[in-house]
């Protein structure tokens, strides 16, 4: 599951600063790769609706790289099977 959001992480930020998905690092912060606060905005709402999750603004700030925000789908994932 986890190699799964992390490809489409990748592939979805890729897309969003127009990059080859090739040349990404999954541990580089978004800033750095030239993501924008509105993008991540879109990254979260995708990411909401994909996996039918409520994640919520406020998780934003944890948003720091591909890595990170795969971490923060992994735990939500795991409370929303929990319950």
């Amino acid at each position: 599951m986890r190699q799964e959001i992390n490809s489409l992480l990748k592939s979805e930020v890729a897309r969003m600063i127009e990059m080859p998905e090739a040349s990404i690092d999954e541990s580089v912060p978004l800033a750095e790769l030239g993501m924008d606060s509105l993008q991540a905005l879109q990254l979260l709402v995708l990411i909401e609706r994909t996996y039918k999750l409520q994640i919520g603004e406020d998780e934003l700030q944890k948003f720091t790289s591909i890595a990170a925000v795969a971490d923060v789908v992994m735990s939500h994932l795991a409370l929303a099977q929990a319950s």
